[in-house]
């Protein structure tokens, strides 16, 4: 995790988002049947700071412009479209 001073930008987030594409395409299968993402699969996006990506920088947060939405999405897609469309 990174200092609370600097936020992560792009280039991180989204080499973060392409690291879990191996877990979350092995769990893509389970979190179709549970209709939820597994426990591992959210601890995944807390630890990446991915659930961070649109939180005021003031609380903490990336406040990342409005691409990433389509930039990360689309990279955790390629894991599992369920995990990406949470």
């Amino acid at each position: 995790m990174l200092p609370a001073d600097r936020p992560p930008d792009m280039k991180e987030l989204a080499a973060r988002a392409y690291a879990l594409i191996p877990a979350l395409r092995a769990r893509a299968a389970e979190t179709e049947k549970r209709r939820s993402l597994p426990d591992e699969t959210i601890a995944a996006l807390h630890d990446s700071e991915l659930f961070r990506l649109f939180q005021p920088a003031r609380y903490g947060g990336v406040e990342a412009p409005f691409r990433a939405f389509i930039e990360i999405g689309a990279a955790l897609g390629r894991g599992c479209g369920s995990t990406s469309w949470v």
